[in-house]
């Protein structure tokens, strides 16, 4: 009885009846990852405005220290959204 009822509801199912309810759904979520990625960038683009500020009235010790963060801030970044977005793709293509 149990199985009969998952086989129904399986065949029934609104996803399966329409696909593109799917894909709205990875295109949002591509959407708020992308808007994500941005917020994250934001700050790496900030302390490049920084440093450029700081290179005229600190060492270049500090400067340097500021680079290696706004760079790692920045990479990391964009490592995690490029997985982000081949993850979004597999997934979709996967359900398509």
């Amino acid at each position: 009885m149990h199985n009969e009822v998952n086989r129904r509801a399986a065949a029934v199912s609104p996803a399966s009846s329409r696909p593109w309810v799917d894909l709205l759904g990875r295109a949002t979520e591509f959407l708020v990852g992308s808007i994500l990625f941005a917020f994250i960038a934001i700050p790496a683009v900030l302390l490049d405005w920084a440093v450029r500020i700081a290179e005229a009235y600190t060492s270049r010790v500090i400067v340097y220290g500021l680079k290696g963060g706004e760079y790692a801030v920045f990479g990391t970044d964009f490592v995690l959204f490029v997985i982000f977005l081949l993850k979004t793709a597999i997934r979709t293509a996967k359900r398509l």
